[in-house]
């Protein structure tokens, strides 16, 4: 199982036949999209260039790493009956303790540069920084701010840049 940055559907497949691309979700979904509201945070930092493709590959490694240990953030569900008595899937159990020893030592030189909390609010849980928001004027603290957030979480991915 290997680490890849693509996500989704292919880009452009209707557009490669000469076809246009037409959005096929609910009216919700389309209004949403339209204004911008599906994207990840991670992706809108890639977009804007406010940080470098490397900085990107490596915090979506990190996510990465924290699915594999403790699931995927978010509700989920399974059917339990499903599984009952049977075994879900093959599980190499030293590649496993190999990411977990690669996720638990990604965490502590995030916790040692002091940007633990950020990239992972940010890349594992998809909440919004406030240097995202589109907001007209900042005060000068709230623009101070924004600019510490910032420089600590491009410092927290550059670690993980590092160390991947």
């Amino acid at each position: 199982m290997g680490f890849t940055s693509k996500r989704g559907r292919p880009k452009g497949q209707g557009a490669a036949k000469g076809r246009e691309e037409k959005d096929l979700g609910t009216a919700e979904l389309q209004a949403k999209r339209a204004k911008g509201l599906t994207r990840e945070p991670i992706d809108i930092c890639k977009d804007k260039e406010i940080i470098s493709p490397e900085q990107y590959s490596s915090a979506l490694h990190f996510r990465w790493l924290y699915t594999l240990r403790f699931g995927a953030p978010g509700v989920s569900a399974i059917n339990l009956d499903a599984y009952y008595g049977r075994e879900i899937g093959t599980n190499d159990e030293a590649w496993q303790a190999e990411r977990e020893k690669e996720y638990a030592m990604a965490v502590e030189k995030l916790r040692q540069a002091g940007a633990l909390k950020i990239v992972m609010n940010i890349t594992v849980f998809n909440h919004m920084p406030r240097f995202l928001k589109q907001v007209a004027l900042f005060s000068e603290s709230q623009a101070r701010q924004n600019t510490l957030e910032l420089t600590k979480f491009r410092d927290g991915l550059d670690v993980l840049a590092k160390l991947f």
